[in-house]
């Protein structure tokens, strides 16, 4: 499924800025029709998937991108900086799935060790591609 098409299942879902909740248990859709500057939050232990827009986090001297072509996986609540770029005509839309820590620890360590060198290091927020 194309961005595009995302862009336009989550459109009519979502009228306020913010988190909505969904039927789905742990499951919020997420809206911002203006960009925001640089300000401290926690964001849950999770997965985050932007379908339209951009953020950029950042956790000490790392900025973590996470757009369309990038989620964000947290495996812990940790407090950092975030940065949005949004515009009414584009608001950023996304999904918000949260995830047990203990499960979310589990699937991390489960990939990793699968799908990553061992040299590559372990960190409780990251970005990847999709």
């Amino acid at each position: 499924m194309s961005d595009r098409n995302l862009v336009d299942l989550l459109k009519p879902l979502v009228s306020d800025d913010g988190f909505s909740d969904t039927l789905i248990a742990n499951v919020r859709l997420m809206k911002c029709a203006k960009s925001l500057p640089r300000m401290p939050l926690i964001y849950r232990p999770g997965l985050t998937i932007i379908v339209q827009g951009q953020k950029i986090g950042y956790l000490g001297d790392r900025e973590i991108h996470y757009n369309s072509g990038h989620y964000l996986v947290q495996t812990l609540p940790l407090p950092f900086e975030c940065e949005t770029f949004a515009s009414h005509q584009e608001p950023l839309l996304g999904v918000s799935i949260d995830i047990d820590p203990v499960l979310l620890s589990e699937l991390v360590t489960v990939s990793s060790e699968d799908d990553l060198k061992p040299s590559v290091t372990h960190f409780p927020m990251s970005s990847a591609s999709q």
